[in-house]
């Protein structure tokens, strides 16, 4: 599984606009919430080879258990 999306260039894009949610979605651009709304931050549409490859390098096995059942993932940054 291989990706040309960097997860962390997407998450210092999320905290330098100070966003409150980043999106990844099969099918879709990446997107951050912002006070202005939602909007997209690459100009790519993620396939499900991006958004596994993008989480796996950075949660812990309990939170991939979770995302491989429910194919969903909520988390804070602090």
């Amino acid at each position: 599984m291989t990706s040309d999306i960097n997860i962390h260039e997407l998450i210092d894009r999320f905290v330098a606009t100070n966003a409150s949610d980043l999106y990844m979605t099969v099918g879709a651009r990446p997107s951050i919430r912002t006070p202005q709304g939602i909007i997209a931050i690459d100009e790519r549409t993620l396939t499900e080879d991006d958004v596994q490859a993008s989480i796996l390098g950075i949660l812990p096995e309990a939170a991939m258990d979770e995302f491989a059942s429910t194919l969903e993932y909520n988390t804070a940054i602090e």
